[in-house]
């Protein structure tokens, strides 16, 4: 892996109206081609770090831990290193990004170190939407009750050779 990287900055802000559900926002036409710059002309891979992590205060419907324990999923990207999902006995196309204790209603910073991130494939567009989708910990389900306040996810994004190919 090389140590060249690049940033990806995500707000829920910037997500249109349509695009927000409940514990689900999509970024649609994210150009990875710019996010990326000119590593993306080096490999065909990329590893994806979630390097912090934000959110403004938000009322907790309830400080039951099974409520407030998530784990945050991204989807659309190709990625390379899905995760079998023992719920469905199937392969998944989400991948974990974090898990989060959101027992507060005072809002949350985390920032994270370390090379843990996930393997994706440029797309031959370079543009691709982004969903990032919450689920409890305790039951994979959506609380329908929570309402989550806007958050900023922060990536590096590093190129990586595969099978000898960069």
């Amino acid at each position: 892996m090389d140590k060249e990287s690049s940033t990806l900055v995500l707000r829920t802000v910037n997500c249109a109206a349509a695009d927000i559900g409940n514990s689900q926002w999509t970024w649609r036409n994210v150009d990875l081609r710019k996010a990326i710059g000119t590593l993306y002309n080096h490999y065909d891979h990329f590893k994806l770090c979630l390097t912090s992590y934000g959110s403004g205060s938000a009322a907790i419907s309830s400080a039951d831990d099974r409520t407030v324990n998530i784990y945050m999923n991204m989807s659309n990207c190709y990625w390379v290193n899905s995760g079998y999902d023992v719920s469905t006995n199937n392969r998944s196309q989400n991948c974990l990004i974090t898990t989060a204790d959101l027992n507060s209603g005072s809002g949350r910073s985390i920032n994270y170190t370390g090379e843990i991130g996930v393997l994706f494939k440029k797309p031959d567009s370079g543009i691709t939407d982004i969903t990032i989708f919450y689920r409890k910990c305790s039951n994979d389900t959506v609380n329908a009750a929570q309402v989550y306040a806007n958050s900023v996810y922060c990536f590096s994004i590093y190129g990586v050779t595969v099978d000898g190919k960069s």
